[in-house]
């Protein structure tokens, strides 16, 4: 596999090869879609090119995601008071509750000439603790939004994926035993 990939065999996607990016946007809690449109297309055109392709309009493989937003974990709001042996980490209940959002993505590499997904991984992000200046919905949809911008820059993303199914994509995953 490395050789192919050294030697720039056939391959869906390799090195240095110019792709598309389709950033498809589905509900949002808070913010405009546009904007969030704008701001995933961003990070994803970085990463892309962190990895070595160009990102072009209308080439035969194309990176996309799709991404919505919907109503997250409902979480208890503490505060914070001093430490002490009865309570080492200095944290009172409110009483009150905030409601998260959850955010859905899917990243795929697509072969439009076969109309083929080559590769796709989904995720979910649904926050179950927060550290909040503001604890309102929107600031935790903020939060939320900041850290999968983050999550983004380092998710697993394929940089090669062979046309020859005896050869692997690169980087490949291993699931270990338990």
């Amino acid at each position: 596999t490395l050789a192919a990939y050294d030697s720039r065999s056939e391959a869906y996607l390799g090195a240095g090869q110019q792709v598309s990016l389709e950033v498809n946007v589905g509900e949002i809690k808070f913010g405009k879609p546009e904007e969030v449109k704008s701001i995933l297309g961003d990070v994803i055109t970085q990463r892309l090119k962190t990895e070595g392709f160009q990102v072009a309009d209308d080439q035969p493989t194309v990176f996309k995601i799709e991404y919505k937003e919907q109503a997250g974990n409902t979480l208890q709001l503490a505060k914070n008071v001093k430490p002490s042996a009865a309570n080492p980490l200095g944290r009172v209940a409110t009483g009150q509750t905030l409601e998260t959002t959850a955010a859905l993505f899917e990243l795929s590499w697509y072969d439009r000439e076969s109309q083929k997904t080559l590769w796709s991984k989904k995720v979910a992000i649904n926050p179950r603790v927060l550290y909040l200046k503001e604890a309102t919905a929107q600031g935790a949809r903020t939060e939320m939004f900041e850290n999968l911008q983050s999550r983004l820059r380092a998710e697993f993303i394929p940089y090669f994926i062979p046309k020859d199914d005896t050869l692997k994509m690169l980087p490949f995953e291993i699931t270990l035993p338990e």
